[in-house]
């Protein structure tokens, strides 16, 4: 199937909030005070896709999962922040990120539904 790069990027932001809900589920319930959460990305477009869902209709549904993470997140006094770093800087790892990303894509279970995003659906077109 093919994905463009900003549903992949959206894709990423929203695998890395489930993780990260999954995680506070299972370890650590309810914090006590306000946890902030950060979810890098070198990609500027997927936060505004993300931060502006009322005015984008494509990626409704993989922005969709990034709202459900969110509330999670937010049950248990967890926020998360988007943060912009640049790509190809020079810092730590940022560089691996990204052949990181392709292994895991590799070994994700198959998909059950068949839906992609509006804009994915007219590049192919």
């Amino acid at each position: 199937m093919y994905i463009c790069s900003l549903e992949s990027e959206i894709a990423a932001i929203a695998l890395a909030m489930e993780r990260a809900a999954d995680h506070y589920t299972r370890h650590c319930k309810h914090t006590l005070s306000e946890e902030k959460l950060f979810v890098l990305t070198d990609c500027n477009a997927a936060i505004i896709s993300v931060l502006q869902r009322s005015k984008l209709h494509f990626f409704h549904i993989t922005i969709a999962r990034v709202r459900s993470a969110i509330k999670v997140l937010a049950e248990m006094r967890v926020r998360p922040v988007l943060a912009w770093i640049p790509s190809h800087s020079d810092i730590p790892l940022n560089d691996n990120v990204g052949s990181l990303a392709k292994i895991a894509v590799r070994n994700l279970p198959p998909v059950e539904n068949n839906t992609i995003a509006f804009g994915t659906g007219k590049s192919m077109i």
